[in-house]
């Protein structure tokens, strides 16, 4: 999968799933949790739970 489509797909899993972290990184091919972290901080700047509570409030 292109990194952009895969990245996109990540942010999207994040918002709109009741996964638990581990749980997207796995469903998205990450071998850890921790590797995820580290990719997606790569990409946005953030760690995953930082964008989540950042984009939660345009949400609701």
């Amino acid at each position: 999968m292109c990194c952009l489509k895969k990245f996109k797909r990540q942010k999207k899993e994040l918002l709109f799933s009741n996964h638990t972290l581990e749980e997207t990184a796995m469903n998205l091919g990450f071998a850890s949790q921790s590797h995820f972290t580290q990719t997606f901080k790569e990409y946005t700047g953030l760690t995953p739970r930082k964008y989540i509570n950042s984009r939660a409030f345009y949400l609701y």
